[in-house]
């Protein structure tokens, strides 16, 4: 029986986008294929528990504790290969990035998104050196990689033109929450309760940065609530990310903060019931490579307002409002007609959760399984 390792060491809590599709992708396939054993290194003092399963065993790194990134890039990049080889695996599965210079066995790699390079004003420049430095190598030497859209196997093969088509994989991702299972109502009760959210609401979910294009959801959704004086919030869940400064400006020089409730990092239990409460889910990104949030609202059968960009045309379809990113009037007149839309066509609801059920966790682990099983056939 064939072994793969995974190195789980970016597992940081509270999860995030990144953490939460490695944590998902890790016990999804250890569920779903009983053919293979899996190792995964995790930090020290992780907390999340994945599913109980006998091809599946954990083991702690004794040396990241999970809060220093500089410590987990120095021991991932200089201590990690030579441990890698006391799990006996036939290869490896590097699920955020980057792998180890000095990778010893065949490996497969998940890359997430091509930010760092295309865009690297998002980034910390940290990140940006560190990508720069270690991925062109990891892309050549990877016998498989794994990315989660379309768009990013597009921008990966731009990027790094000495890469092979037939090795690169797209194995989109699926919801990081369940169902919330109540109806919209019910979910607005339990927020007014747990949170004092008594007020209808428009939803942003994710880190505050800059790459998620804040200052203008907020400009156009003060704008709108000036003109049209209706009495919803303006929802930011999640915490202050790379270049926060710039949101936090932008919302305090429109003197707009009554308008906004920041719940900040909402805890996974809870997020289903801000989907389903949510007037509509706002995600005005400039740059993506999936979009768990999407999804999830999709899963509630919430309307969302999408900046217009490749990734989300792939998760969404037909079951969402497209949005020019940097079109502060667009983003205002399409905020308005959700508002003034009193009732839903009949079956738009019914699409949009439709649309979110296609992406599983266990399609997930079953295209992860066809990566694997063709880099074994390549290894016979």
């Amino acid at each position: 029986m064939n072994t793969v390792f995974f190195d789980a060491l970016v597992l940081r809590e509270p999860y995030t986008g990144v953490a939460q599709a490695v944590h998902n992708l890790i016990a999804a396939v250890a569920v779903a294929d009983p053919s293979r054993n899996y190792r995964a290194l995790i930090p020290r003092t992780l907390r999340a528990r994945f599913p109980a399963s006998d091809n599946l065993k954990i083991t702690r790194s004794w040396l990241v504790g999970g809060q220093s990134p500089s410590v987990r890039v120095f021991y991932e990049q200089f201590l990690l290969p030579f441990r890698i080889s006391s799990h006996e695996a036939r290869f490896a599965h590097f699920p955020a990035y980057v792998a180890p210079r000095m990778t010893y066995i065949p490996f497969v790699l998940t890359i997430h998104d091509l930010i760092a390079f295309t865009h690297p004003l998002f980034c910390k420049g940290s990140t940006v050196k560190h990508f720069a430095t270690i991925m062109p190598r990891n892309v050549e030497k990877a016998s498989r990689i794994c990315v989660p859209s379309e768009f990013v196997k597009r921008e990966l093969l731009k990027q790094f033109s000495n890469c092979s088509p037939g090795k690169v994989s797209v194995v989109p991702f699926a919801p990081a929450t369940k169902p919330s299972g109540v109806t919209r109502k019910e979910a607005r009760r339990v927020l007014a309760e747990k949170y004092g959210l008594d007020k209808p609401y428009f939803l942003f979910v994710g880190n505050l940065e800059i790459k998620k294009n804040l200052p203008t959801l907020l400009r156009a959704f003060f704008a709108a609530r000036m003109r049209c004086k209706f009495p919803h919030m303006l929802v930011l869940a999640g915490r202050p990310g790379f270049s926060y400064s710039v949101v936090r400006s932008a919302y305090e020089g429109l003197a707009m903060e009554e308008m906004l409730f920041q719940p900040g990092f909402v805890p996974q239990e809870d997020l289903p019931l801000f989907y389903r409460g949510a007037t509509a889910l706002c995600f005005p990104s400039l740059v993506e490579g999936f979009g768990l949030p999407v999804l999830e609202a999709l899963q509630e059968g919430t309307p969302c307002l999408l900046s217009d960009i490749p990734p989300f045309r792939e998760l969404a379809g037909d079951c969402a409002t497209y949005v020019p990113m940097a079109d502060l009037v667009a983003w205002r007149e399409a905020i308005e007609r959700i508002v003034d839309e009193k009732l839903p066509k009949p079956g738009v609801e019914d699409a949009r959760v439709r649309r979110a059920s296609g992406f599983t966790w266990e399609r997930t682990a079953r295209a992860t399984m066809s990566v694997y099983k063709s880099l074994e056939e390549e290894l016979l």
